[in-house]
């Protein structure tokens, strides 16, 4: 029975971050009202302002992990000069 209360709350988490609310405050009612909440939450209206954050912020932190990943290593200009010339 335990474990159900967990699907719930990772259900209502889930819709309630998809649908840009709060995910903490479903995943705490999903905890009292079982299955309710994730039904409640799927037939609020979205918030497309936090949607639209959400989205930028995924891109940035994408962006920098990726722009970390390519230039691992590089110090200064002459490593980054290095790394550019033919092996």
């Amino acid at each position: 029975m335990l474990m159900m209360e967990y699907l719930w709350m990772v259900c209502a988490g889930a819709i309630a971050y998809g649908n840009g609310r709060s995910v903490w405050k479903w995943v705490i009612a999903a905890y009292f009202l079982s299955w309710l909440a994730p039904a409640i939450v799927m037939f609020l209206p979205k918030n497309h302002a936090r949607i639209e954050r959400r989205k930028e912020i995924e891109k940035e932190v994408t962006a920098d992990y990726l722009a970390g990943k390519e230039f691992k290593g590089v110090n200064t200009v002459d490593d980054l000069f290095k790394q550019l010339e033919p092996k």
